[in-house]
């Protein structure tokens, strides 16, 4: 199985979005920039894909209607295509400054937001 990682932290706006989308995913010469193009591109995928988004908290204040399509348009086209699955992720916290192993440490359950398969939310 394909897995792609796509960081949207650096997105600010629909076309933003999209060439993220474009620069990390396989989609095809066809992909037309928008939600149904998307759709269907990720519904013709034949190998299974894993698909993880992660720097997306941002997306909910700054553009929260079309961030709710986009996770509409995801758990849609996950039903339709039993091969794809989508994660949202959050990134985890950096290492404190007393923490020499990179490990991160321990975590409290709530500091982290693994959301599962996208078609569960």
């Amino acid at each position: 199985m394909e897995e792609y990682i796509v960081d949207l932290s650096g997105v600010t706006d629909r076309d933003s979005l999209h060439e993220c989308l474009k620069k990390t995913l396989p989609l095809p010469p066809w992909y037309g920039s928008n939600l149904d193009a998307l759709y269907d591109a990720l519904t013709d995928m034949a190998d299974p894909v894993c698909i993880r988004f992660t720097g997306w908290k941002h997306l909910i204040d700054r553009m929260p209607s079309y961030f709710g399509s986009l996770r509409q348009v995801l758990n849609d086209a996950q039903v339709e295509a039993e091969g794809l699955f989508c994660f949202w992720e959050e990134d985890a916290p950096a290492a404190g400054p007393d923490d020499s192993s990179g490990s991160g440490g321990e975590q409290d359950e709530e500091d982290t937001d693994h959301h599962g398969p996208a078609r569960m939310l």
